[in-house]
């Protein structure tokens, strides 16, 4: 199976959706690249990172590898009642994207919690989930 980037977004998008993050007995919504965000209330927001491919073999119909990450960016409500409740959905998150798990070809390599910052009326927490897949040039 040729798997390529929009493969790649759809099971990675798939794979988001079948989850229920949860925060404060709130569910979370998640929007994609190139949604626009909402007014109000914790979201998720989703991109797909990805380097150039890197070949695995030589030749026509050669496999070659891409890797990259699929960022999630955790936006909770920046006031007092707020507070930490980005590590409760980053646990939720890493809970799912485990190292080792496989979303159809995908190999999920790991994830990581970036640093909390304040963006508008939110704090934006970033997480990586690393990955790569064996795919099919051409």
């Amino acid at each position: 199976m040729s798997t390529r980037y929009q493969t790649i977004n759809t099971t990675l998008r798939t794979a988001i959706n079948g989850l229920a993050v949860t925060a404060k007995g709130v569910t979370v919504p998640k929007y994609y690249q190139g949604d626009v965000k909402p007014a109000a209330g914790p979201f998720l927001y989703t991109w797909l990172l990805t380097p150039e491919p890197v070949a695995h073999e030589l030749g026509y119909q050669a496999r070659e590898w891409i890797s990259g990450v699929y960022q999630i960016d955790v936006y909770t409500p920046a006031d007092a009642t707020w507070a930490c409740q980005d590590l409760v959905i980053v646990d939720q998150l890493s809970t799912f994207f485990y190292r080792g798990k496989r979303l159809g070809d995908i190999r999920i390599k790991g994830m990581t919690k970036g640093m909390t910052a304040t963006d508008g009326g939110y704090w934006k927490t970033v997480c990586n989930i690393s990955f790569d897949v064996l795919c099919v040039a051409g």
